[in-house]
């Protein structure tokens, strides 16, 4: 999951705005999660695809399946950044719940994702006190631009 935290926290934050777009539709479990599912996965690969070409361009290798594979596994995490806060949605829906509620717990767990994301990678770096407080912060930033979005749109 943290071999490559960049795409992970990428995963989170876009399943997040994406959640909370998906509460403006109102259609049913089945159409938002595999929305969600289709939307992030084309991310995925859009992303992993636009590397490829940066590889390319940057060192003039030619377009191959071991590139692509290679690029698909280290931006894998951007699919489990927007694991958690899907699995809520469908734990929800499970569980018999509100599709509303269900995209708000999402958009909630995907903001708590990226702040749990930044904290993990601060302890990783031996930080404390203002350091701590000062890298979190940032994550909590990026968490609370997806409140915002609920916000406006809500």
């Amino acid at each position: 999951m943290f071999r490559s935290p960049g795409p992970f926290v990428y995963g989170a934050l876009i399943v997040g705005a994406v959640l909370d777009a998906e509460s403006q539709k109102q259609e049913t479990f089945a159409e938002t999660v595999a929305g969600i599912v289709i939307t992030i996965v084309l991310l995925w690969l859009a992303h992993t695809y636009a590397q490829v070409i940066g590889q390319r361009l940057e060192k003039g290798e030619h377009l191959s399946f071991g590139l692509i594979g290679n690029k698909m596994a280290h931006e894998f995490s951007i699919l489990t950044g927007a694991a958690l806060p899907l699995l809520v949605v469908v734990i929800w829906w499970v569980a018999g719940g509100t599709l509303t509620g269900a995209l708000s717990a999402g958009v909630w767990t995907a903001a708590i994702t990226i702040v749990a994301a930044n904290l993990v990678a601060g302890f990783r770096a031996n930080l404390s006190g203002a350091d701590l407080v000062f890298d979190t912060a940032v994550g909590a930033f990026l968490g609370l631009g997806i409140l915002v979005l609920k916000l406006i749109y809500h």
